[in-house]
């Protein structure tokens, strides 16, 4: 139901923070939620439902204490999304920073290759290649004005949020730049095709 990758920024560690802990937190604060919020025939009051990847990760935020400073991708499946009054499935996308999703398909029946339908852009302060957009919790050693209200704003505003058809036998693959910024698209694609025949 739902996938997540969080990088946690490990310049931080010069400040005696654990990159890990802010990333590691977030992304179980955000899988509890989405079990929480997503899975099918829960009773769930009104107010405590899925309302956007964006809330889910407002709220999963709202809910950590760790320091840190980490990029983040969630990939949320919604199978409640109408089309013309009948169910289609989507994935909701939302990345802050430089962890990408890429999403394959076979486009040409069950026997053919996989091919990118989607794939996501990264997002950099100020267009700095070695900046990218984060979500952060600091203390006096690193910032002494830091507000959390900021890291809330770059969740609710600088999210890049994508609604994505999704059917039976996608691939979906998230990762940080750690792959990305290793791998050309291409071989991506060309490793899980030989990988999945």
């Amino acid at each position: 139901m739902i996938l997540g990758v969080a990088d946690g920024v490990s310049q931080l560690e010069a400040f005696g923070m654990d990159a890990s802990e802010l990333p590691n937190e977030l992304l179980r604060s955000c899988e509890l939620l989405g079990m929480s919020q997503l899975i099918p025939d829960r009773p769930v009051n009104p107010q405590d439902g899925y309302r956007g990847p964006v809330s889910l990760l407002k709220e999963a935020y709202e809910e950590t204490e760790s320091l840190g400073s980490t990029t983040v991708l969630l990939a949320i499946l919604d199978n409640s999304t109408k089309i013309h009054g009948k169910i289609h499935p989507m994935v909701a996308v939302l990345t802050i920073g430089d962890c990408e999703l890429l999403m394959l398909r076979r486009l040409q029946g069950r026997q053919s290759q996989l091919q990118a339908v989607f794939h996501t852009e990264m997002q950099r302060i100020d267009g700095n290649a070695q900046c990218p957009l984060q979500v952060a919790r600091l203390d006096d050693r690193v910032d002494p004005d830091f507000d959390e209200q900021i890291a809330i704003e770059v969740i609710e505003r600088g999210s890049a949020v994508h609604c994505v058809s999704v059917y039976e036998g996608d691939i979906v693959i998230g990762g940080s730049d750690g792959v990305f910024d290793n791998l050309f698209l291409d071989e991506v694609v060309n490793i899980c095709n030989e990988m999945l025949p």
